[in-house]
């Protein structure tokens, strides 16, 4: 057990168990950091990561690692706890905005809001010279296509702001997690959400059309059982999406250790793209699409270049205008390097069906 104290919250210590081996092929891995601190939230301890140095594996996870009756500790002030809906805009610009967004998701994704629109769509053409936005829209939706009165689950779905998102869409949206705080902030905003591990349930087979992932798998302590839990909740023909971080990213290439993805002691386990997949397919899925997108790496350089400096950093886009034009020219060079190397993107994004 690691006794270090670390940052503590109050008199609170976060025990940990050591983690040599990779959980995926059984190696035993090769150190790759250690002693990092929680750079969000402060919760306690000194974390490190380790590579497996398996060619056909690759995957990256945490060691030590949060016993599992402590791992709530590190999520006491997390993000997810509550969800603030934005109050509407009525300026003149916003409306503009929102009827060429969503006549890019009508174009693309099929989302006419049970009105279609030829202009709509005409206007969401306007997008398309930029790519960032375009990436921010097609996280929104997951990457799944309309499907009026379909039944969506998201997992992890913290606070309920996506879930809300989708509901509005049309989608017959509801949503489990496993933290009680994020699960009370939900259900105060009507947001049909409960309380537990989708994996956990048997009462939900073939019950769904898509399951939703957005930064879960990975935080959890067995993804491949997360996979097979999704699987099984899903009708025939039914689609997961799943969004993690990229460990191949360009930002980690470049910022290391002090990469905002890393998030530990919360990411036990860091994916790149073909194990991912490779995941996918062993737990039944096909046809599987996977790629990797540039969305908010913009807000992700930025905090990453905040912790190689300080060793901390706040969550949200960056606030000084230099940085703020520094992290999207960073995040312009990366939509390019995809163009030569398909695995340069900051998050993984896979879309697979039943």
């Amino acid at each position: 057990m690691n006794d270090l104290p670390g940052l503590q919250t109050g008199y609170r210590i976060i025990r940990s168990e050591p983690k040599p081996h990779c959980g995926y092929c059984g190696i035993e891995g090769t150190p790759l950091y250690r002693d990092l601190s929680d750079r969000l939230y402060d919760a306690p301890g000194k974390w490190g990561f380790r590579r497996c140095p398996s060619p056909d594996c690759g995957l990256v996870w945490l060691d030590p690692a949060p016993i599992e009756e402590d791992l709530g500790i590190a999520y006491e002030t997390y993000y997810t706890h509550s969800w603030t809906e934005t109050p509407s805009q009525t300026s003149f610009a916003k409306r503009v905005y929102r009827y060429v967004r969503d006549g890019y998701l009508e174009r693309r994704f099929g989302y006419d809001r049970g009105e279609p629109s030829f202009l709509r769509k005409r206007a969401g053409l306007l997008l398309y010279p930029f790519p960032a936005r375009r990436a921010d829209l097609d996280f929104s939706v997951m990457y799944l296509p309309a499907r009026k009165e379909g039944r969506l689950l998201e997992v992890g779905c913290g606070g309920g702001g996506m879930l809300g998102w989708f509901s509005g869409l049309g989608w017959n949206a509801e949503g489990v997690d496993t933290d009680p705080a994020a699960v009370r902030a939900a259900q105060e905003k009507g947001l049909n959400v409960r309380l537990g591990r989708m994996e956990d349930r048997e009462s939900l087979p073939d019950r769904f059309d898509a399951v939703t992932m957005s930064h879960l798998i990975e935080h959890v302590s067995d993804p491949r059982r997360l996979l097979r839990g999704a699987w099984q909740v899903l009708r025939p023909g039914g689609a997961v999406s799943i969004i993690t971080p990229n460990i191949l990213s360009l930002g980690h290439r470049r910022f290391g250790a002090a990469w905002f993805h890393l998030d530990p002691p919360r990411h036990l386990h860091l994916f790149h793209p073909s194990l991912l997949r490779r995941m996918a397919g062993e737990a039944g899925f096909r046809e599987i699409r996977v790629s990797t997108v540039i969305r908010d790496a913009n807000s992700l350089f930025a905090a990453s270049r905040s912790i190689a400096a300080t060793g901390r950093c706040t969550m949200g886009p960056p606030r000084r205008a230099r940085m703020a034009v520094w992290s999207k020219a960073l995040q312009l060079r990366e939509w390019t390097e995809l163009r030569r190397d398909p695995n340069a993107g900051e998050e993984i994004a896979l879309v697979a069906r039943k």
